[in-house]
């Protein structure tokens, strides 16, 4: 992630610092993972799993997309991203998804981050939950608490034992 071109929007949205914080622990612990694992397949235009997806983000996740589709979106992307959030009932793709590109790639949600896929590159339409699931280099449960925990200063007055996590 490149900090130094948002560190305007930081300043003025201290809520951001939390998110791309959380983020820049994802990237930073995921690729270091994914250095033990061996290479992976997904690549720039690679969108299967965003396809038919089930992605569960947190309020902050959602707060950074919406500063980034707002602040930072080009308009004839981010009227396409309109059109399909718009659209999203008829349809299983992410409402992101452009082109088979992820038009909101830089703050992307955890779940996104942290899912790669290894040995093959998927099939056009491929369930590869249901086909190769041992291909499938999920989220790490170390990698995860990292980032989540992170993103728990996005509630400051959350009473949590970060002890018992």
């Amino acid at each position: 992630m490149h900090r130094k071109k948002h560190q305007v929007a930081e300043k003025n949205t201290p809520e951001l610092i939390i998110i791309l914080d959380a983020y820049e622990i994802s990237d930073a612990l995921t690729q270091a993972h994914l250095a033990q694992v061996g290479p992976v397949m997904c690549k720039k235009g690679c969108s299967n799993c965003c396809k038919n997806p089930t992605v569960p983000f947190t309020e902050p996740e959602l707060i950074g997309i919406s500063w980034y589709a707002t602040e930072r979106m080009k308009s004839p992307l981010r009227t396409r991203v309109k059109q399909r959030l718009y659209d999203h009932d008829t349809s299983l793709e992410c409402p992101f998804l452009v082109d088979d590109e992820c038009a909101v790639y830089e703050v992307r949600p955890l779940i996104c981050r942290q899912f790669y896929i290894k040995n093959k590159a998927c099939g056009q339409h491929e369930d590869i939950l249901s086909n190769r699931p041992d291909d499938i280099v999920g989220p790490i449960q170390s990698i995860a608490e990292a980032s989540l925990l992170r993103l728990l200063d996005f509630w400051p007055h959350a009473s949590i034992d970060h002890e018992t996590l």
